[in-house]
Formats: structure tokens, C-alpha cells, sequence
């Protein structure tokens, strides 16, 4: 890379020595044309060098989906390489209406929220079954909604148990909603969070992410073996 700053210098020290006279108009012009041609060949060659040093990064909006009936999460966060920046949460509500209007409500609200933020893949909680039938049928129903918009929107939903997104997070498949919530503090520091829900919302994008960043790393690794087979 020194090399090629070295023979631009040279080469700009040596067309500027040319006169700049009325008769070298032709001159000029030949110069602009060297001087515009080296720097779109030390851009190739940045190129070219990022792409055999494989610093290309992985890119990704997450929106990340907290199920809920009365209280529906989301959070986004972009990812860039190992970089993970908040981008917004939020809290979908749905009023006391009947449940068809509940659910109509709350899709509406993450079809805007994804209308807005533009997210180029989703997850999902997984919900678990608990002594309360009637609580977890309803649960169930709000959770459909949460796989039914992203992909009205096109996107690939994944879906992750509780236990595993606090591993991600936290390190530990057993940790309560404060410790969760610290861990998310300290990974996006001055972040406002809507509400509780909210947070888990963004826990789940950051688990997608993590996830998806092992996967393309997994899936590298392979292309180069077989490439080398």
C-alpha cells in the first residue's frame, strides 16, 4: 500500500513540473485525466487488499419480538461485524376490546414499527406452557402476530427459547429479568428503554445477532475447506 501512495506522489511532482502556460491546455487536461485515474487505482487496490485480508463485515437491522398480548416488545439494533448499535424499542399495546380487536391492534402497531426501522432479519421468543391454559392459548395467539408480520415484511424469523437467549446475554440459561437488564445496559450504554418489555425485546435481537454472526463465521469456514478440498 506504501508503494502505491509512493508512485502517486511521483507522478503528481512530476505532471505539476509540466508549464501551466495558455499553449499547454492539452497538458491540463492529460493531467487531471492521471491525476483522477491514480486515485481510482489506489481505490481498487484498498479494495482489493480489504477483500484478500477478509475485513469484509457482516450487516444486519435485528428487531427483535417480545410476545405479548397486552404488552408487546420490539427492539432493533444494527450489526456491524461484532458491533451491535441500538436503533429503537418500543412497546406495542392492545386495549381491552375483544380478542380479534387485540390482535388486530397489535398488528397494525408492529407493521408500522417495521415499516419505519426497516429490519433485515427477526426472532421471536418462544413461549413455554404454564398451569394457566386460558393465559398461555392467548399468549400463543399475540405470538402468531409476532411471526406473521416479519414475514408479511419478507424477513426470516427465528426463534429462540428463553433459557437460551439468557445464555447469550447474560452467560448464565437461569438469570432473572435484573440481570438480563444490566447485561443489556452495559452492551448499549445510555440507551432509554421504553419498559421491561422492551428490553427482552432487545435481548432477543442481540441473541439473533450473536447467533447469526457464529453461523456466517461457520459457514465461511466451510466454503474455505471445500474450496481447499
Amino acid at each position: 500500500m506504501k508503494l502505491e501512495y509512493a508512485c502517486i506522489g511521483l507522478l503528481t511532482n512530476a505532471i505539476n513540473a509540466f508549464p501551466t502556460c495558455s499553449l499547454c491546455i492539452a497538458t491540463e487536461q492529460y493531467k487531471i485525466i492521471i491525476y483522477w485515474g491514480s486515485l481510482i487505482l489506489l481505490l481498487a487496490n484498498v479494495l482489493v487488499s480489504c477483500y484478500n485480508k477478509k475485513k469484509w463485515y457482516i450487516y444486519m437491522r435485528v428487531i427483535g419480538i417480545d410476545p405479548g398480548l397486552r404488552n408487546l416488545g420490539w427492539g432493533v439494533v444494527d450489526v456491524v461485524g461484532s458491533k451491535i448499535t441500538h436503533v429503537g424499542n418500543g412497546v406495542c399495546k392492545s386495549s381491552t376490546g375483544t380478542l380479534a380487536e387485540r390482535l388486530l391492534e397489535l398488528h397494525e402497531q408492529l407493521t408500522d414499527v417495521m415499516r419505519t426501522h426497516q429490519p433485515t432479519t427477526s426472532a421471536v421468543e418462544k413461549t413455554f406452557v404454564n398451569k394457566d391454559g386460558a393465559g398461555t392459548l392467548k399468549l400463543g395467539q399475540a405470538r402468531g402476530i409476532c411471526l406473521l408480520v416479519p414475514a408479511q415484511a419478507g424477513l426470516d424469523v427465528a426463534e429462540y427459547a428463553p433459557n437460551t437467549i439468557k445464555k447469550v446475554v447474560v452467560g448464565v440459561g437461569h438469570a432473572d429479568k435484573k440481570q438480563v437488564e444490566h447485561m443489556v445496559r452495559m452492551q448499549l450504554p445510555g440507551v432509554s428503554f421504553v419498559g421491561p418489555d422492551a428490553v427482552d425485546a432487545l435481548a432477543i435481537a442481540m441473541c439473533h445477532a450473536h447467533h447469526a454472526q457464529f453461523s456466517g463465521k461457520l459457514n465461511a469456514a466451510v466454503a474455505r475447506a471445500q474450496g481447499a478440498a
